[in-house]
């Protein structure tokens, strides 16, 4: 079995069995603002291989390079994942920067608006769904720190126009998560909607589904506010990309 690695501040939790002192040949690194218990438990399934140890690392408190530190040291090939929902938040920049002079490692950048994305978002919706032709469909993603809002409303359109396609609501429409504003904005377009519809494309649903919940007491509404980690399509994605990964580093030297 796979250890299972996660990284609370400067302190390393073991949470795997069989853990030893031996690094095993690879590792991958999945990288987040704030550590949920649950990534390990939802990812795990979809990057488990022989010798290869996951690890959850937290980087809500700490730069990128240092948390990356200890395993830049080691000898193993290294896979990085930052677990954001488009190439284009700032800890993806971060995080290459920090393994740029080490041999053996990569990172697999999150696909934003990507097609397999786009039909796991609208399959999220369609669960939600009982008169297509009716409903409109809000899909909400998070502004990371740093990013540029402009680029993530382009994201987040670019990826509503997907799910357009992919299904037939009487609206669908892209929204940046920018705190209690955006919820008050939801709610007043939910107002002339009658039922909306509304899909969370982020990997931190919980404070957007608070959010939503107060603003839209009182109004007809359907919330899918589970995020994209435990989306299968996501899952599909993310097992494709590390093993790609995988063999890419294989055919480099481990750092000595």
């Amino acid at each position: 079995m796979s250890n299972i690695r996660r990284l609370v501040g400067l302190g390393v939790l073991l949470v795997g069995l069989g853990c030893s002192g031996t690094p095993s040949r690879e590792a991958v690194l999945l990288v987040g603002r704030g550590v949920n218990p649950h990534w390990s438990t939802i990812l795990s399934p979809a990057l488990a291989a022989p010798d290869r140890e996951i690890t959850v690392v937290d980087v809500a408190k700490q730069s990128a390079a240092v948390a990356l530190k200890p395993w830049l040291v080691r000898q193993q090939r290294l896979i990085v994942v930052p677990l954001v929902v488009s190439e284009a938040d700032p800890l993806v920049a971060a995080l290459r920067t920090a393994i740029a002079t080490r041999a053996a490692s990569t990172v697999v950048a999150p696909p934003g608006a990507d097609d397999l994305m786009a039909t796991g978002i609208a399959a999220r919706a369609l669960r939600l769904s009982q008169r297509r032709s009716q409903e409109g469909l809000f899909v909400l993603m998070d502004l990371p720190p740093g990013a540029d809002p402009k680029a993530a409303q382009a994201t987040v359109d670019a990826l509503a126009i997907k799910v357009g396609h992919a299904v037939d609501f009487r609206v669908t429409t892209g929204i940046v998560w920018q705190g209690e504003a955006t919820a008050s904005d939801v709610a007043t377009r939910a107002a002339a909607m009658g039922r909306p519809l509304i899909v969370t494309y982020t990997t931190q649903p919980g404070p957007i589904s608070m959010d939503l919940r107060t603003h839209l007491h009182g109004f007809r509404y359907a919330l899918d506010g589970e995020g994209i980690l435990s989306d299968s399509y996501y899952s599909d994605w993310l097992r494709a990309a590390v093993g790609q990964a995988a063999i890419t580093v294989a055919t480099q030297p481990v750092p000595k």
